[in-house]
């Protein structure tokens, strides 16, 4: 008699007596490295450590690819407290959809990928994910998360949406939203940091990845920051050149409260074949880089600020904590193409003992809104000190500065030639009240004479 298989690919029907044999010896997982498919009722939601969820009432355990494909709803919250899988697929084939929510609790993955709609397969078709998380923690220490992966001709769909919890990417490399798929991500909270393991020489290789696709098929990939932060060394439009096939459409959007942290941001689609459009919307939120390499950057109601990030290198460990990729408040920001603020506008600039921040422009720059200056440290710069903060070959317009030195002085903003180009300065001047003042007791000291006289 042929025994099936107890690793095999879908173990939907596993004997009942054997099950209860094996949970009265406590065995509660499956064997590693098998594929266990979610088996709950459609659309009704159901606990992910529920073994009756799952194919053969055999719950996934770390080296096994969960996959959710029936329409139905798993559920990971704080009362089921830590889960670990290999991996997670979510809408694995053609006419197939699977969601995950995750609203406490933790979920690690041990040995490859997240993918959120599809499978990679084209043989089969790829399917329909989504994985929602408002709280709780996901930690991928191997492999990428994909939000729709499809294959060369079999797009696939995926939707993140995070307003709360925590993902960090510790030994994957990438973060892609539409690898030959159409994949949406809807950050409105929570933390989200791709570390990655990955070095080319001594530049890291986290990326966020929009529209990931082969040179002959499109791909399209949406992130909208609105709230949370998003750290990341690389954002990437596209990973290579497209020439032909379905067209493809990238966009980021910074808005709202979102936080935005990211080493470099590259095009590598450039559009050569009028196939693919590359869009980073700066509406809202607040924008911390080294190198914005776009045609033009527009900020039209964001803050945007300098610092010096570091992601790690091959030599040295990457920062555990999204927050520690900052070693310094004050840094330098290359923007190799055009700037443009606009009224609603703000630009950071710290000021300290030790320097300021400084945005170097290859463009031109058009400037109008504020430039908002904090003193480190309770450094309080004497009057007549400057601060080159903006080179330009050509500068258009002026900041408002906004706010005081710690002993009430101000600052006046001008243009003038430095370089290669225009500078914007920061002059330190009296408070407008001291001004007055001293009018006032000209004024006073003149009459006195008068009357004397």
């Amino acid at each position: 008699m042929h025994r099936p298989d107890t690793s095999s690919v879908r173990r939907r029907f596993a004997p009942r007596a054997c099950l209860a044999v094996a949970a009265l010896a406590g065995i509660t997982g499956s064997a590693s490295g098998a594929t266990i498919v979610w088996d709950g009722e459609p659309i009704v939601p159901g606990n992910w450590t529920e073994p009756t969820n799952w194919a053969g009432d055999v719950l996934p355990v770390a080296g096994d690819s969960a996959q959710v494909n029936n329409g139905g709803i798993a559920v990971i919250d704080a009362a089921q407290g830590g889960v670990t899988t290999g991996s997670v697929v979510l809408g694995s084939q053609l006419n197939e959809t699977g969601t995950l929510r995750v609203t406490g609790g933790s979920l690690t993955t041990t040995t490859t990928d997240i993918r959120i709609g599809g499978n990679g397969n084209a043989t089969v078709g790829n399917g329909v994910g989504t994985l929602e998380q408002t709280g709780g923690d996901i930690v991928m220490n191997a492999g990428n998360l994909n939000v729709a992966i499809g294959a060369a001709a079999e797009f696939a769909d995926g939707t993140y949406i995070m307003s709360g919890g925590s993902l960090l990417i510790n030994s994957g490399t990438i973060y892609a939203v539409g690898n030959r798929g159409n994949g949406t991500v809807n950050q409105s909270g929570g933390s989200a940091y791709v570390r990655g393991a990955a070095f080319n020489g001594a530049i890291p290789q986290s990326q966020l990845n929009l529209g990931r696709n082969a040179a002959t098929a499109g791909s399209s990939g949406t992130y909208t920051l609105s709230g949370g932060d998003l750290t990341v060394a690389l954002l990437r439009f596209g990973n290579a050149d497209q020439t032909s096939g379905t067209p493809s459409g990238n966009t980021f959007n910074l808005q709202g409260t979102g936080l935005f942290r990211v080493g470099d941001i590259n095009v590598v689609n450039p559009n050569e074949a009028g196939l693919v459009t590359n869009t980073f919307n700066f509406t809202g939120g607040t924008l911390v880089a080294r190198n914005i390499n776009l045609p033009a950057l527009t900020n039209a109601g964001g803050r945007l600020s300098p610092a010096t990030l570091e992601f790690g290198s091959a030599a040295g460990a990457q920062p555990t904590n999204a927050a520690d990729v900052v070693t310094s408040q004050v840094g330098t920001m290359n923007i190799n193409g055009a700037y443009t603020q606009a009224a609603p506008g703000v630009l950071l600039i710290d000021i300290g003992s030790a320097g300021n921040d400084l945005i170097n422009v290859t463009g031109p720059a058009v400037l109008a809104g504020t430039v908002e200056v904090t003193e480190l440290d309770g450094f309080d710069p004497s009057i007549g000190s400057f601060y080159d903060v903006l080179t330009s070959p050509d500068i258009t317009g002026l900041l408002t500065p906004v706010g005081t030195t710690p002993g009430g002085n101000s600052y006046a903003a001008s243009v003038v030639s430095g370089g290669a180009g225009e500078v914007l300065r920061l002059t330190v001047v009296p408070e407008p009240g001291a001004l007055g003042m001293i009018g006032a007791v000209g004024l006073g000291l003149l009459a006195r004479r008068r009357r004397r006289n």
